[in-house]
């Protein structure tokens, strides 16, 4: 059986975003840690159930993005207890959007990862 990190198919980059659990008694402020293209992962020591669809709106580059996502994770990680959420319904305005801000969010995780390992390699620019 693999591992969630090998079937995961896109890649998590770490980040801290503002995300709002939109509840009929009134909104949860929850940390977005780390997102993929179908997800993310929510800091919070909210209780709550695998499985269980939540309205969600993330702020990211000055937007904010509404969703429904699907609990698949709920538990303690490295990074203190959450919620691991997919992206259940999103409409199609928004998902450019979502997919816009990973994948600039990916290129920055990538550039900042590839002036490490030069630095480390004492390579200067």
């Amino acid at each position: 059986m693999s591992n969630t990190r090998e079937s995961r198919r896109s890649v998590r980059v770490p980040t801290d975003l503002s995300v709002r659990w939109v509840r009929r008694d009134g909104p949860r402020e929850l940390r977005a840690l780390d997102i993929n293209r179908g997800g993310l992962f929510l800091r919070t020591d909210l209780p709550m159930r695998p499985n269980y669809v939540v309205q969600l709106v993330v702020s990211v580059a000055s937007l904010e993005i509404p969703m429904l996502v699907v609990t698949r994770f709920v538990g303690q990680t490295k990074r203190g207890y959450g919620w691991g959420v997919e992206i259940f319904v999103i409409d199609d305005v928004h998902r450019a959007q979502w997919h816009d801000a990973y994948v600039r969010l990916l290129s920055e995780m990538r550039q900042a990862s590839a002036a490490r390992r030069m630095v480390a390699a004492g390579v200067s620019g």
